[in-house]
């Protein structure tokens, strides 16, 4: 072996002593890997799919504003299996410390916790660092005296996955560059898989490789395109595979409705309302023909009927149409006879699946689930309003006390989940987030769910979000003062529980069998920056996250959100910069 063979990787080592081991990524930039894995899981001998759902999955993102401790550390608490690997390899805290190494982090608190009990190693001669243990994760179970009982069977049922095994991450630290180059984690563990409590066996090893350091917003620099250039062909490329599945005459889009599940007739709506998002328009090659054979289609479902209006809505929009805006509504559309004519039946059925209830004295118009459910549902509720109010745009005629008394229930259906710092309503800006002194005082956290539960630790970040936007929504059409504060403070609350639990990677929740629905939260954003004109949160490009998140899920579905219930184009939900940029335009904030 060489001299210099011998002396460079000493020299790698010799370059820390007295260097702080910091991330220096561009702000509000990322960090972007490659990851390939030979995890295998199985059940008796038999093959089980990878962990938990792929919503729930730890993209190969590292996003500056997640780091915390002087940069040094990952934010987020793990939400899954393989994101404790990933929280191990970027905690750059303990790479100059070698020794014990002790953490803990609350699945739900006093119910079951995940456990990493082992040893952080010194640098090797190469650069390596090794950091291997025990990884545990309780099976929850009641701690006795005061608990929620729901919460324990919610949370045993769909998320009890009791773990034991070793867990050994290798990484390799870049001081020159400041990130982690590479890292790769293995595990041989036993894990018991909900809800059948069925035991099994997880072995593999991943690896994770630096790819590329990005700012947020990037412009064009040689043969690279700018971050907006990228956002446009990936709409154009997933615009394009969307108008095929629609047009392909194998039926694949034939199967009808079942309960609140989107697909058949109101999959084939969501297609053409995201073809409309991404700026196809009536007239266009196979849009007329895809929109005829979904006006033939029957529909049972509030979501069908509401896809379908904002489908129809969108198309026939003017073409520099950007959506709804916090300074006013947007422009009129004027639709031929027989598209008003279809709006108008389907505002029909829409009303006719629309469900009251007492609302502390008040009428409150909510849509269930599907016709045999009592409850109300927040998907099918926030969608419902978005296309009412679309349907009012188009000249449809909807009554503004329908929107006050939609705003009346949703306004019923917040939760409380805690207080925040008093958010601050600063000038949007396209080059940085807004600041200010912090004021005094607190604001109360709202938050909502799919409907069924009244419990801060059920808050979704779609049901939220789309919460959100469809009070916005209904504010436009409110005159009562009173509500009309009510429904700030509630926005205004919301945005705090956002802002506390955002993440781009996955639905935001607070429990964490609760980060499905990944599609839905992808629309529900889109809507939420329509009517809010939001960019920035606590100092975090929104939109960079979500779409930087979005373009690394186009995997081979091409276009495609990665998540349960919903498999929608997701380029299609993103806006483009210039939706988001308005003038003048007030952003909530939190700093």
């Amino acid at each position: 072996m060489s001299l210099l063979r011998v002396m460079v990787p000493c020299l790698c080592a010799l370059s820390l002593p007295g260097q702080q081991a910091t991330w220096r990524l561009p702000p509000h930039g990322l960090a972007q890997y490659s990851a390939t894995d030979t995890i295998v899981g199985e059940v008796g001998g038999k093959p089980m799919s990878m962990l938990e759902s792929v919503s729930t999955r730890c993209h190969p993102l590292l996003f500056a504003d997640e780091l915390v401790d002087g940069g040094r550390r990952w934010r987020e608490a793990p939400w899954s299996l393989d994101s404790i690997p990933m929280w191990l390899a970027w905690d750059l805290t303990t790479w100059d410390k070698p020794g014990a190494i002790d953490v803990r982090w609350p699945r739900i608190a006093d119910y079951g916790e995940v456990r990493f009990l082992g040893k952080v190693a010194v640098v090797d001669g190469y650069g390596w660092q090794q950091i291997k243990g025990r990884l545990t994760r309780a099976d929850p179970k009641s701690p006795g005296g005061s608990f929620d009982p729901e919460l324990l069977r919610f949370e045993r049922h769909y998320g009890s996955e009791a773990l034991a095994g070793e867990l050994v991450v290798r990484r390799r630290y870049d001081p020159q560059k400041g990130v982690v180059a590479e890292f790769v984690w293995s595990i041989d563990a036993t894990l018991t898989v909900a809800p059948r409590h069925t035991a099994a066996t997880l072995r593999g090893t991943e690896t994770w490789r630096l790819v590329d350091v990005q700012g947020n917003r990037d412009p064009a620099t040689g043969d690279r395109p700018g971050f907006s250039a990228r956002i446009d062909a990936a709409i154009d490329r997933a615009a394009a595979r969307q108008l095929r599945w629609l047009l392909r005459p194998d039926g694949t889009l034939a199967a009808g409705e079942n309960r609140g599940a989107v697909h058949g007739p109101s999959l084939h709506a969501l297609m053409l309302h995201g073809l409309a998002r991404a700026g196809r328009r009536a007239g266009d090659p196979g849009i007329d023909g895809a929109l005829a054979a979904l006006l033939q289609r029957p529909m049972t479902e509030p979501h069908g009927h509401a896809l379908t209006i904002l489908a129809i809505v969108g198309l026939h929009a003017p073409a520099a149409d950007r959506g709804r805006r916090a300074a006013g509504a947007a422009p009129a559309v004027e639709l031929p006879a027989a598209m008003r004519a279809a709006v108008a039946a389907r505002v029909t059925a829409l009303r006719g699946l629309a469900r009251r209830g007492d609302r502390d004295g008040k009428n409150g118009i909510w849509w269930a689930f599907a016709r045999d459910s009592s409850n109300w549902d927040s998907w099918q509720t926030w969608i419902s309003v978005q296309a009412l109010d679309a349907a009012a745009r188009a000249g449809v005629p909807v009554a503004d006390a329908v929107f006050e008394d939609c705003l009346r229930h949703l306004l019923h259906a917040a939760v409380a989940a805690g207080s925040g710092p008093e958010p601050e309503r600063q000038p949007e800006s396209t080059a940085k987030p807004p600041s200010g002194t912090r004021v005094n005082g607190g604001v109360p956290m709202s938050c909502w769910m799919d409907g069924q539960w009244r419990a801060p630790w059920m808050g979704r970040g779609d049901a939220t979000a789309g919460a959100m936007a469809a009070i916005l929504c209904c504010r436009r059409r409110v005159q009562d003062g009173a509500l009309l504060q009510q429904a700030d403070d509630a926005v205004r609350g919301g945005f705090a529980w956002l802002s506390q639990h955002w993440t781009g990677r996955h639905n935001p929740a607070v429990l964490g069998v609760e980060t499905q629905h990944r599609g839905w939260m992808a629309m529900a954003l889109a809507w939420l920056a329509d009517e809010s004109g939001v960019r920035w949160l606590d100092g975090r490009d929104l939109y960079f996250e979500m779409a930087a998140t979005l373009l690394e899920e186009e995997g081979p579905t091409k276009g495609a959100v990665l998540g349960s219930v919903i498999e929608t184009p997701a380029a299609l939900v993103l806006w483009r910069p210039g939706a988001v940029d308005v003038t003048p335009p007030l952003t909530p904030a939190r700093k």
